[in-house]
């Protein structure tokens, strides 16, 4: 596999040097292209070197795996990308948009058949309605290998989710019998859209913390009807908390509420602020 490169002249280096250094080096211009040359001095462009993944240590191009790919019938398009990974580096996915129904099992298995090396199977099938493309139909692999970094980071957001869970979410759902296990279950019930917090509420945005014995509500009656009204439930008490709300037997989550000077408020006091 070699680089492209092509001869510039010296006023053309001058002027190039500067975007992307080093892309011109003693009057060649580095392009960045990967190819190879024939027996016949034909140059063929397999790709590009920054497309390349590297993976366990193993340079994989995704043009090569792509072109495997392509050839099952059931395959429409298909656009291999490196996706993070904490023992390999990266990890192959391949993104495909189905002609008809097929499963990663089955598309691991034309791999296999193939002939294609272990280390450049896809380890992960990922089902696409669309494989995004430029204005002049250019594969844009980057936004794709973008899409599963953005879906980390929104689930990173959410109250109590951290790394494990989304690790071990990520692997239940990149086994194609457990989606269909969900897709099963979904059939069966009906999934109601949830109920979108208040924005307009006098506890909107503000962190609430319960303790003690709760007299007119159970303690998840009293957590899902703040949540309904916007605010945040926590179960510690720091100096970002706004109100803690006490019952009979309230303990250290008092003790610390009045060390931060937190307004304390009864059950009573609650219910009629929130009403």
């Amino acid at each position: 596999m070699a680089l492209i490169v092509g001869s510039v002249s010296g006023a053309w280096a001058a002027d190039l040097s500067p975007i992307a250094p080093p892309p011109v080096y003693q009057g060649w211009y580095f392009t960045g292209d990967t190819g190879f040359i024939d027996s016949d001095g034909d140059l063929f462009v397999t790709g590009r070197v920054d497309d390349m993944i590297i993976t366990g240590g193993e340079n994989v191009s995704p043009v090569e795996i792509e072109s495997c790919l392509s050839l099952h019938a059931a395959v429409s398009e298909v656009a291999v990308v490196g996706l993070p990974d904490e023992r390999w580096g990266k990890v192959i996915a391949a993104f495909v948009k189905r002609r008809t129904a097929i499963e990663a099992e089955e598309l691991d298995a034309f791999c296999r058949a193939s002939g294609l090396a272990n280390f450049k199977r896809p380890r992960r099938y990922i089902f696409v309605s669309e494989i995004p493309k430029s204005p002049v139909g250019k594969l844009l692999r980057r936004k794709l290998a973008a899409g599963d970094d953005e879906t980390r980071a929104e689930m990173d957001n959410l109250d109590q989710i951290g790394d494990t869970v989304i690790d071990s979410l990520r692997d239940y759902f990149a086994e194609a019998h457990n989606r269909r296990r969900v897709e099963r279950l979904a059939e069966e019930v009906k999934i109601r859209e949830a109920e979108k917090p208040r924005s307009d509420s006098a506890v909107a945005g503000k962190t609430v913390v319960f303790t003690g014995t709760l007299e007119r509500m159970t303690r998840d009656e009293a957590k899902a009807s703040a949540e309904r009204l916007g605010a945040k439930v926590s179960g510690s008490v720091s100096k970002k908390t706004d109100y803690v709300v006490a019952g009979p037997g309230a303990g250290s989550k008092l003790s610390e509420a009045k060390k931060f000077g937190i307004p304390v408020l009864t059950e009573d006091e609650w219910l009629k602020m929130v009403q």
